[in-house]
């Protein structure tokens, strides 16, 4: 079996990524399927909400790897169409986690609107209940 490349984003745009912890060159192996175990069945159609999740994770993650990045660029480099992309990108402003923050350079017409998530959007608290220690951390959406 032939290991496929893991694209990423920020790959095709031309920029540099974080290394693959598990290296991208590292082969696939293959194992017999366990007779024993009942297959697991998949529908066969994703639902509305599941491509609409699915369409919002691809813009949120090009955000977070690209941002600040025009509607169009996340358009081209998702594969999604300019209105879902614009709906998507609305989505995320109403919740505030994303805002525009002003224009990008013209390739000749108009200059693109550039969008880029909210650094202090959400905080996240972790906790760590040791036997004997207690430790808590805050981090924002862009784990600061």
């Amino acid at each position: 079996m032939v290991a496929m490349p893991i694209i990423r984003l920020c790959q095709l745009a031309g920029r540099s990524c974080a290394a693959d912890p598990h290296g991208s060159d590292r082969q696939a192996t293959w194992r017999r399927p366990d007779p024993s175990v009942a297959p697991i069945e998949h529908p066969l159609k994703a639902t509305h909400a599941q491509t609409r999740a699915h369409n919002a994770s691809l813009v949120l993650r090009a955000l977070y790897d690209l941002g600040p990045i025009s509607r169009a660029d996340i358009a081209r480099l998702t594969g999604l169409t300019r209105t879902s992309v614009g709906e998507l990108v609305a989505d995320l402003e109403q919740d505030g986690l994303a805002s525009d923050v002003g224009r990008g350079p013209s390739t000749g017409g108009k200059q693109p609107t550039l969008v880029a998530l909210n650094d202090d959007a959400r905080t996240v608290v972790v906790l760590d209940l040791g036997e004997r220690t207690f430790t808590a951390a805050l981090a924002t959406f862009v784990a600061s």
